[in-house]
Formats: structure tokens, C-alpha cells, sequence
């Protein structure tokens, strides 16, 4: 359980931990939330929460979700986030099949949602494969266009779905110009030019 993972945490010398709505339940079961919320507030850990959209934890079979069932599973989520006292939000947010017109919608309706929680932290959105910010150049549009979105850099996914380096050209660079700045939590991994995910 809970104790077992804070005391985990503590002789590793953790600050805190990053885990979803559903790691958070398989580990307390959905009706002790409050428990593992005051666990790990007693223990000085903070908990960065994970959101998704649909396809939770990457777990079962992929479905195509209507964009109203996201944003209908997004804001439900933001409220559960909020009762557990999260430091920080990462979202998986979307699916990477959408037009650039559904994908405005959705971050539109996605922060006025997070603007009206008052959740008292930051959100930031996954840069992941399946999901809406899934390349670089579909992320620079919607950055541009939400003044009030920011990603978390897991990068790695980029470099797989573009199949380079990204770090070349004059285009890239200015790319990474414009998204650094709007990166609040990055995670990151130990790879190679042809092997970007160990």
C-alpha cells in the first residue's frame, strides 16, 4: 500500500512521485484516495498527478473517443487531481488522428476547463505518440495558438515519429526556440541516434 511506497520513497531519497489517477487506485483502491493524499502530505512527498483523456495508462485496446467524451473524462479528472493535492498535472491529452479544427476545440474547451478548476498548480500537456501533441509541428501551431498551454517534454516521442534528431536545420532550432520555454516538466530517457526510447 501506501505506507509501503512513501517509506520506499523516502529511503530513496525522493522529493515525491508522478502517478495516475489509476496507479493511485491500484495501490489504495479508489475509495482510499484521502489516504494516500494524507500519506504522502505527512511524509513532506509531493505528487505529480497523471491525466488521461481516454485510453487510461496505455492499458486495454485503443478506441477512437468522440472529443466530447475527453473533455467530459478531462474535466471529471481535473476534480479527482484537485482532492488529491497535486504539486503538478501531466496530461495525456487527445488522440493524434484529429484535424487541426477538433484539435483547437479541444484545447480550447480543455484549459477554460482547467482555468475554471482552480486547481492550484500547473498543467502540462504530454508531448506522447497517440496523442494530439505527438510532433513537433502540430505542438509549435497549437502553442502558438494557446497562449496558455504548456507541455510536458517527453521528447524522445518526437524523434520516433519524425525519425531524426531534430536538431539540424534552421526550422528545428526555432522550433525548439518556441517550445523550451513552454516546457514545465520533462520527462527524460537514456538513449542513442537509433535507439531514442530504451
Amino acid at each position: 500500500g501506501v505506507k509501503q511506497l512513501v517509506a520506499a520513497l523516502q529511503k530513496g531519497g525522493f522529493q515525491g512521485v508522478e502517478a495516475s489517477l489509476g496507479d493511485v487506485d491500484a495501490i489504495e483502491g479508489r475509495n482510499n484516495r484521502a489516504q494516500w493524499r494524507d500519506a504522502l502530505a505527512e511524509a513532506g512527498l509531493l505528487h505529480i498527478g497523471g491525466l488521461y483523456t481516454s485510453w487510461q495508462d496505455y492499458e486495454g485496446n485503443w478506441e477512437d473517443v468522440p472529443v466530447k467524451q475527453h473533455i467530459e473524462r478531462w474535466e471529471e479528472q481535473l476534480g479527482e487531481a484537485k482532492e488529491l493535492g497535486c504539486c503538478h498535472i501531466n496530461a495525456h491529452s487527445g488522440q493524434d488522428d484529429w484535424g487541426e479544427e477538433v484539435q483547437d476545440t479541444f484545447f480550447g474547451e480543455v484549459l477554460a476547463a482547467q482555468r475554471r478548476a482552480d486547481l492550484g498548480c500547473r498543467v502540462s500537456h504530454e508531448t506522447h505518440r497517440g496523442r494530439v501533441l505527438n510532433n513537433p509541428w502540430t505542438t509549435l501551431r497549437l502553442l502558438d495558438r494557446h497562449q496558455d498551454l504548456f507541455v510536458t517534454g517527453d521528447f524522445s516521442h518526437w524523434l520516433l515519429v519524425s525519425e531524426r534528431l531534430l536538431r539540424g536545420t534552421r526550422r528545428e532550432r526555432e522550433m525548439w526556440d518556441a517550445v523550451v520555454p513552454r516546457t514545465l516538466h520533462v520527462h527524460a530517457r537514456v538513449g542513442g541516434e537509433q535507439r531514442p526510447q530504451y
